[in-house]
């Protein structure tokens, strides 16, 4: 048996353990472990909201550093259940989500500019 090997797996499988307890320590406000809080991501991601054992869980608000914001259910750190997604170029989805994915029934919304000729024209286009 190569003892050094061992060590240094059993250093590695500590590290990794410990990678989840680390990053909530940090918590901004509250309790980001079992509990409401805020936390920020490194890259400015924010969520504030439920969790439970570390991972977004229950009702909360994630707002992405690109302009995305989402407001809803979460289920082990995905979107999940009935919740409202606003991208920042302005589309916006509201309804069901199943494991971070849009899901079920919703709304969605955007902007579509349409080349026209005419009103009628316009009006065709728009229930193609």
């Amino acid at each position: 048996m190569n003892v050094g090997k061992s060590l240094v797996n059993i250093s590695v499988a500590i590290a990794l353990m410990s990678i989840g307890q680390v990053a909530f320590a940090d918590c901004d406000v509250g309790d980001c472990e079992n509990g409401y809080g805020k936390y920020t991501w490194n890259d400015g991601d924010m969520y504030e909201g439920h969790w439970l054992n570390g991972q977004r869980t229950g009702k909360g608000t994630m707002t992405y550093a690109n302009g995305d914001f989402y407001k809803g259910g979460w289920l082990n750190g995905e979107k999940h259940g009935k919740g409202e997604i606003t991208w920042a170029n302005g589309d916006t989805y509201k309804g069901d989500f199943f494991n971070g994915d849009l899901h079920g029934k919703g709304k969605h919304t955007w902007d579509v500019t349409l080349e026209c000729n005419s009103k009628i024209d316009c009006q065709k286009k728009q229930a193609q």
